[in-house]
């Protein structure tokens, strides 16, 4: 696991049993991006910045999203999941999330993709409403604009 633990910084961490731990002797496993006193450093800040207030509020957030992204009823919108800040909109066969995704760019949207129909959303932990309302207005206006390119 690696994401967000160090805030952008390069850090990784192994999460496992302890069984799978006690075979893991110095020199079995080895990391790309271990040793880095400044990225562990930022990583402790990280864990005392997390919450439970923090992680509530980005659940709550999250929900907001899937509803607000929902409520555009778009037929290019076939599914929306995830959990928290974590989401995927999968698209309608027809649609190409890459194409989606270059347009949401186009309209100010940094969107990720997950395969041919999946758009992978991953807001920062401090998304605000505001931010949430502008994102669903701008994205609703790139599934628009990317209709005909998208079922060519």
């Amino acid at each position: 696991m690696a994401k967000g633990i160090a805030n952008g910084l390069p850090l990784g961490a192994t999460l496992c049993t302890t069984e799978v731990a006690a075979l893991m002797k110095p020199g079995t496993h080895g990391s790309t991006f271990g040793g880095n006193p400044i990225a562990v450093s930022v990583a402790c800040k990280v864990m005392e910045l997390l919450t439970e207030e923090l992680l509530e509020s980005n659940l709550s957030i999250g929900g907001t999203i899937q509803e607000a992204i929902a409520g555009l009823q778009h037929p290019a919108i076939k599914e929306i999941r995830g959990k928290g800040l974590m989401l995927g909109i999968e698209l309608n066969p027809g649609y190409d999330a890459k194409k989606v995704a270059l347009q949401a760019l186009e309209n100010g949207l940094v969107v990720g993709t997950s395969g041919v129909a999946v758009i992978r959303l991953l807001p920062p932990f401090i998304t605000e409403i505001a931010e949430v309302e502008l994102f669903v207005q701008l994205f609703g206006k790139t599934l628009s604009e990317t209709l005909s390119i998208n079922m060519v």
